[in-house]
């Protein structure tokens, strides 16, 4: 499963933000020493993205935050691996059987007495989903949160790739090359969050999906 997990990632980063390459992951021993300081093994495909990607901060920090592995945290049988942008929960990954290659994430508030719920039922759901909202939150060039028109989605489906984010999230994403929108809930409006390589391609999307921002990195210009 890793194996063909990975090879869908990567080509979902060479569409939206610079491909992987050596040097964007943390190294074995640095994986080791935490391992180590936990008391148990990463399940393996939190390992192998440690390794892959893990140093990369437009993919895990300009957003909700990768914890750095001496930041991991073991809380029984959840070890809590990534944070939100406040700090207002963490997630994590059930670590009860270490041979469970791709385990369920849990949520839990950031309060005194932490409360792990199920988040997503598979980690790969989670890397997924994560890469999509670091995209349109400052991992590409250009970015915008607003809301867009329900009836241009649906007439500009047909031409994106679609990606549904189970869950307790429900969310989905539409996907070409250098484009991406991260939809959030129904309505005639629905709140949305873009991520484009270029001027240009944020220019058609906005245009396509009748996209008005609250806030876009051109207010910035």
């Amino acid at each position: 499963m890793a194996e063909s997990y990975w090879e869908f990632y990567r080509a979902l980063v060479k569409r939206l933000m610079p491909v992987l390459k050596k040097g964007d992951g943390y190294s074995e021993e640095e994986i080791a020493r935490a391992e180590a300081r936990i008391g148990c093994r990463l399940p393996n495909l939190l390992r192998e993205f440690y390794l892959l990607a893990g140093k990369r901060e437009d993919i895990n920090a300009v957003f909700e935050r990768l914890l750095t592995p001496d930041e991991m945290e073991r809380h029984g049988d959840v070890l809590a691996f990534y944070d939100e942008n406040q700090s207002v929960c963490f997630w994590g990954v059930d670590i009860h059987d270490p041979r469970v290659e791709d385990p369920k994430v849990l949520r839990a508030d950031n309060v005194s007495a932490l409360i792990w719920e199920e988040d997503l039922p598979r980690l790969s759901e989670f890397l997924t989903a994560m890469l999509f909202l670091q995209a349109v939150n400052g991992g590409m060039r250009y970015c915008g949160v607003g809301a867009a028109s329900s009836d241009k989605i649906a007439q500009a489906e047909g031409a994106w790739e679609a990606f549904h984010i189970g869950g307790v999230w429900k969310d989905r994403v539409l996907v070409r090359d250098g484009q991406a929108l991260f939809i959030s809930g129904d309505g005639v409006h629905p709140e949305v969050y873009a991520g484009a390589r270029s001027l240009r391609k944020f220019l058609d999307l906005t245009r396509q999906f009748g996209a008005e921002w609250g806030y876009c990195t051109l207010d910035d210009e």
